[in-house]
């Protein structure tokens, strides 16, 4: 798995685990950015987690769209960054 691919899929971690402890927002900005680069480039090898956890993961709205203009190191650098807070 090259870097992009290894990043997407702990960005998509990062968003399950925040939507699991109640954090919507976060959750949506760390989708956003997740989905936002799937558009842009192959990720086929997370497609099955992109599929699996696409339910429990907000999609649409002003946090979603705030992570799509995220890179996923910058979504990843922000969900770390919250994390140690």
């Amino acid at each position: 798995m090259d870097d992009a691919r290894l990043t997407a899929w702990m960005v998509i971690v990062l968003a399950v685990l925040a939507a699991r402890r109640g954090d919507s927002e976060q959750a949506a900005r760390l989708w956003g950015a997740a989905e936002a680069e799937r558009e842009r480039g192959d990720l086929a090898s997370v497609e099955d987690d992109f599929a699996r956890w696409a339910p429990e993961l907000p999609a649409g709205g002003p946090a979603f769209e705030d992570g799509c203009r995220l890179t996923l190191d910058e979504a990843a650098a922000e969900a770390l960054a919250q994390r140690e807070t």
